[in-house]
């Protein structure tokens, strides 16, 4: 007779089974390419407002300009974007990285790039679409690889 209270065995060796079924190669390719989307777009956002930031505080040497960008409220409103970015980073090095929480990942970069976002970002981003053409093809690229990865 066999004990119907015994756990099955553990896939991993936490003792910890998966959350659900790991992503295809087909979703980590285009959540590959969102990444890089990403970091070129916050790159474009950080370089835009720093030169906003200068020219009313002026120059920032660049060993300095680390700890404005991660310590000043000037740049908070990028947060959102570097949180998401950090969790996909964090989401590619579980092994193996999975479908549900790749797919929430994309859904939290649709919300972001689509209107969803906190009332802060939205209207810097759009701010920084108006005056900033790099943006805007940055948010292309964006778009693009949201589009993909959907």
């Amino acid at each position: 007779m066999t004990d119907s209270t015994a756990v099955p065995p553990a896939d991993d060796e936490s003792g910890a089974k998966p959350a659900g079924p790991p992503a295809d190669a087909a979703a980590q390719v285009s959540l590959r390419a969102l990444r890089t989307a990403l970091l070129h777009q916050h790159k474009i956002l950080i370089t835009h407002d720093r030169q906003q930031y200068e020219n009313v505080f002026g120059p920032v040497p660049t060993g300095r300009f680390v700890q404005v960008l991660t310590e000043d409220p000037w740049f908070r409103w990028l947060d959102p974007l570097s949180r998401l970015i950090v969790a996909l980073d964090e989401w590619f090095e579980q092994s193996p990285p999975l479908a549900e929480p790749g797919r929430d990942l994309v859904e939290t970069a649709v919300g972001l790039f689509q209107g969803e976002a906190s009332k802060e970002f939205g209207e810097r981003y759009r701010l920084a679409l108006q005056h900033a053409p790099d943006a805007v093809l940055g948010h292309s690229e964006v778009i693009a690889a949201l589009r993909a990865a959907k």
